[in-house]
C-alpha cells in the first residue's frame, strides 16, 4: 500500500486529524500532484485560523514555494519564490521553537499553604 493511500485511509478514518491531513499533502509533493497538494495546503490554512503559527503547516508552505522557484527556475520570478521559502522556512521553525519552549515550560498551580505556586501535577 503506497503512503498516499494510507494517508488517505486515515483522512476518512478522522478527517480532523491534521497529522493524516498533512502526511497525505506531503504525499501529493512526493507524487509531484502540487496542483491538489496547493489545494490542500489552501484549505487547512483556511481552517487553522488568521494566526497562521501551525509549525507543520508552515513547513509545508515553505515546500510548496521551493517547489514552485524550482519550476520557475528560468524565469525571473524564482527569486521572489526563493525568498519566500526562507521566509516560510524561518516562520515555521521559529513556531516550531515556540512550541517546545511552551512544552517544556512547567505549569504552575496556587499551593493552599504557602500562597505561592508549585509545578502542576501532570
Amino acid at each position: 500500500m503506497s503512503p498516499d493511500l494510507f494517508a488517505e485511509k486515515a483522512c476518512s478514518m478522522d478527517p480532523s486529524n491534521l497529522g493524516a491531513l498533512y502526511g497525505m499533502i506531503d504525499c501529493q509533493l512526493l507524487e509531484d500532484s502540487d496542483d491538489d497538494a496547493l489545494q490542500q495546503l489552501e484549505l487547512l490554512k483556511a481552517l487553522s485560523g488568521p494566526d497562521g503559527t501551525d509549525a507543520q503547516l508552515l513547513f509545508l508552505e515553505a515546500k510548496i514555494a521551493f517547489r514552485q522557484r524550482q519550476q520557475a527556475s528560468s524565469s525571473s520570478s524564482s527569486s521572489s519564490y526563493a525568498s519566500s521559502s526562507l521566509h516560510l522556512l524561518h516562520k515555521a521553525v521559529a513556531a516550531h521553537t515556540s512550541n517546545i519552549v511552551e512544552a517544556s515550560a512547567p505549569a504552575t498551580t496556587g499551593s493552599p499553604f504557602d500562597g505561592g505556586s508549585l509545578p502542576a501535577v501532570r
